[in-house]
């Protein structure tokens, strides 16, 4: 098979020139810098451009274009239609291939892998085992790293950080100063903002949000249009969703829910938390207007424990009516 370049000596590298017409590529154009021809495949469209560099063992192959200043090094790999430009740098053992792109000063690095339509921009590093595929987005100064997964539509930007097992999807959205960690899932519309940290096993999904200084770890769930904020701190076997809102103070510990509105009749269509206390249920208003009769029937059926009820109505400010569970 016929080469499609040739290389001259370069300092310590070599530059690629075309001997052929290819892809963008017209003969005679001078490439990037390789260190051997091991590092650029003479198959495919795959070039390197301008002043990139690809060095070490490293390998870019098919349809793949590394261009700027960008440099590819070590064990890493680029190839299918995969892009690295810039002054991005994609090294280790890490891997960019499908139709992904890695730009501006961004680094993809470990054994990281960046695919489908991916993109890493900004100052953004991806490594450790993570992976970061289909539309998904890791920007600015964000960290993503461990054995983390962030994939269909999902965000990380801003001076975010996912790390461990962590897994962001859906259109999730990860900003701010805000750290995810543990084995957290957040999926749907979440979006984990501002100073928040989520770790342990949460699950965070739909609409909820957590921001501020709050903290959501253990095997708490926030779901639904629930919001976090504050300095709120949840823990435990929580489960938190419908438009409840935790700011604040409050501090909720092992071996409680906190439950959306689950009543066959609404309220004054107005929202309120049920806690299920030891069979009984406290019903904390987020209006005046709440009277107790107007409670019919609560269809929650699991026995937890609350231990601090007098902080809740302290911190509402509201009256926490008690109704006999069913």
């Amino acid at each position: 098979m016929e080469n499609k370049y040739r290389t001259e000596k370069e300092g310590n590298m070599l530059r690629i020139i075309a001997l052929k017409d290819f892809s963008d590529v017209k003969k005679g154009d001078r490439g990037g810098l390789i260190e051997g021809e091991h590092n650029l495949s003479q198959t495919g469209d795959c070039w390197i451009y301008n002043n990139a560099r690809v060095s070490g063992n490293a390998r870019v192959r098919e349809f793949a274009k590394i261009c700027g200043d960008a440099e590819v090094f070590e064990y890493a790999s680029v190839s299918g239609y995969a892009s690295v430009y810039g002054e991005a740098q994609v090294y280790g053992h890490a891997e960019v291939y499908g139709n992904a792109k890695v730009y501006g000063w961004a680094q993809v690095y470990g054994h990281a892998e960046v695919y489908g339509n991916a993109k890493i921009y900004g100052k953004a590093q991806v490594y450790g085992h993570a992976e970061v595929h289909e539309y998904a987005r890791v920007i600015d100064n964000a960290r993503v790293k461990g054995k983390t997964e962030i994939y269909y539509y999902a965000w990380v930007c801003d001076n975010a950080e996912v790390c461990n097992n962590a897994k962001i999807g859906g259109k999730a959205k990860v900003s701010g100063h805000a750290k995810v960690s543990g084995n957290a899932r957040v999926c749907g519309y979440a979006e984990i903002s501002e100073n928040a940290k989520v770790r342990g096993n949460v699950w965070i999904c739909e609409e909820a949000k957590i921001f501020g200084n709050a903290q959501v770890s253990g095997n708490t769930g926030v779901q639904e249009f629930a919001e976090i904020s504050g300095n709120a701190k949840i823990s435990g076997n929580t489960m938190i969703g419908g438009h409840a809102q935790i700011h604040e103070d409050l501090k909720l510990w092992p071996a409680k829910t906190i439950f959306p509105v689950s009543i066959t009749t609404p309220i004054n269509n107005e929202d309120c938390v049920i806690l299920a206390v030891k069979r009984e249920f406290h019903i904390i208003s987020f209006s005046s207007n709440i009277k107790k009769e107007d409670i019919q029937y609560i269809s929650i059926v699991e026995e937890n424990y609350l231990t601090n009820i007098k902080t809740i109505r302290q911190l509402y400010g509201k009256e926490v009516y008690n109704s006999t569970g069913r």
